[in-house]
């Protein structure tokens, strides 16, 4: 009921649909997926490989890059997949970066 969060819904419902198709709730493919859905997929896949969690270690940035790529044309949008490597090392050491400074300063 918030305005502001409409941006938001097709990204909480659409997210999980696979590009060729194969993903859920609504099995949508393609350019059926609403843009902003295609995107999150890429950088939500991308931060669960680069993160480490209770369950994993965190992927080097290269395995997560190779994944992501294998992924195009099935789970994601191949030209969505080559414009998110071209910005990605930058984003990564960023965020790096932000979470090493973090821990030094609390």
């Amino acid at each position: 009921k918030n305005k502001w969060l409409e941006g938001a819904i097709d990204v909480v419902l659409y997210h999980h649909e696979k590009y060729n198709g194969s993903g859920y709730i609504y099995g949508l493919e393609g350019k059926n997926i609403p843009l902003n859905a295609r995107i999150f997929a890429i950088a939500d896949v991308f931060d669960a490989l680069t993160s480490e969690r209770p369950y994993k270690k965190a992927f080097s940035f290269e395995q997560s890059m190779e994944i992501l790529k294998q992924g195009g044309g099935v789970h994601f949008e191949p030209e969505l997949v080559v414009t998110f490597e071209n910005i990605a090392k930058n984003i990564f050491m960023e965020i790096n970066w932000l979470n090493i400074y973090a821990v030094l300063l609390f």
